[in-house]
């Protein structure tokens, strides 16, 4: 999550810019950054995931429950694939500390219960 607009390009991209560059990692979309969170499931048919909207920063007065703290403008979503899991760990190392110098202010994760794939990165264990 970074600050206002002006940031959204620096805070988000500073980060995912880094996050498939080593090797054997791959950012999925638009340098490995969607422009708002996703969520599985949709109300549409034929569509597989939409907006979570608790994670939209210009919904956030609309919506009971939103997660977007104030003061934050953007919300990224950050999908990294990878060969195996090493890589993958380092492309997420990498641009945890490119995110966090580029002014990020708030940076988490889901496993979204193992659906995603068996294994499961503790951002706790990827910064010093």
């Amino acid at each position: 999550m970074t600050g206002p607009s002006e940031l959204a390009g620096g805070g988000g991209g500073g980060g995912a810019a880094a996050w498939g560059g080593g090797g054997g990692a791959i950012g999925r979309s638009g340098g490995g950054r969607p422009r708002s969170g996703s969520k599985v499931g949709s109300r549409y048919s034929g569509q597989v995931a939409s907006t979570n909207h608790e994670l939209c920063p210009t919904l956030r007065a609309q919506v009971d429950g939103s997660k977007v703290p104030s003061g934050v403008g953007s919300v990224f979503e950050i999908v990294i694939d990878g060969l195996a899991p090493e890589p993958v760990r380092e492309a997420m190392r990498v641009g945890l500390d490119a995110a966090a110098r580029a002014g990020a202010m708030r940076i988490t994760a889901g496993n979204y219960g193992g659906d995603l794939g068996e294994h499961h990165f503790h951002l706790k264990d990827l910064v010093p």
